[in-house]
């Protein structure tokens, strides 16, 4: 499989966290093979640090990990403000966690359907990719429409208007 990244594009860069060596290892190669930067996590407790220390365009946890579990990592990264997209990948989908992953907006895989989990990767990286797009042209319009800039004249600059120019 290769996804359909845009050459003017950076390359998404992701997270796998999996307790299970044998489970995150073909993630890996999953993830590598439609030519993403894959970093891992052996654990909950370091998919959290590894986020809060570095840049991810998605972040794919399991669900049952000992100590800290996906989901317990996918609300701290909420409480913190974080709005990196994030799968949990588990072998118990039920209806209650799907809810609480909805809520939490985290999509939530069935660790059997690895097409599924490429499939959700792929669009949470391109609205990521999207929302940037977007905001960063925003930032540019904004710009370009303020005539001074977003901080108006400086203090030791001239005013634009001298005073008494705009008294009716």
């Amino acid at each position: 499989m290769t996804t359909d990244l845009d050459a003017s594009s950076e390359v998404p860069r992701i997270l796998v966290a999996d307790d299970e060596d044998e489970i995150r290892g073909m993630l890996v190669l999953l993830l590598k093979a439609e030519g993403w930067l894959v970093a891992e996590a052996a654990s909950g407790d370091e998919a959290l640090e590894r986020c809060r220390h570095e840049s991810f365009d998605v972040a794919v946890l399991d669900y049952m990990m000992p100590g800290m579990n996906g989901l317990q990592v996918a609300r701290s990264l909420r409480f913190e403000g974080s709005r990196l997209p994030t799968i949990l990948f588990t072998a118990y989908l039920v209806d209650e966690l799907k809810t609480t992953c909805d809520d939490l907006g985290v999509v939530a895989v069935d660790k059997i359907n690895w097409d599924e989990l490429v499939l959700c990767c792929r669009k949470l990286w391109k609205r990521r990719a999207e929302a940037r797009s977007y905001a960063s042209s925003a930032v540019r319009r904004s710009r370009l429409a303020s005539p001074v800039g977003a901080e108006g004249p400086s203090k030791s600059s001239p005013a634009l208007y001298p005073a008494g120019v705009l008294s009716a």
